[in-house]
């Protein structure tokens, strides 16, 4: 089978899990919103010290059991 003159790779389907020229060239996804990416930056640095937090949080949660009378 011959291809017709002046073909271009758009005109013939890719197989199946091949990557094209034409996908190559695609455009990258959009940024991430701003607003996301500072979330993400916070949950990384407290990811990084969840065991240091953990002392204190269970000192802070005993003294709220307790009545504040006392």
């Amino acid at each position: 089978a011959g291809t017709a003159r002046g073909a271009t790779v758009a005109d013939h389907p890719a197989l199946a899990g091949t990557t094209t020229a034409v996908d190559a060239a695609a455009p990258a996804p959009s940024p991430v919103h701003p607003h996301l990416l500072w979330v993400q930056e916070h949950l990384h640095h407290l990811s990084q010290s969840a065991q240091t937090v953990s002392a204190p949080a269970q000192r802070v949660a005993e003294a709220r059991r307790r009545p504040w009378w006392r």
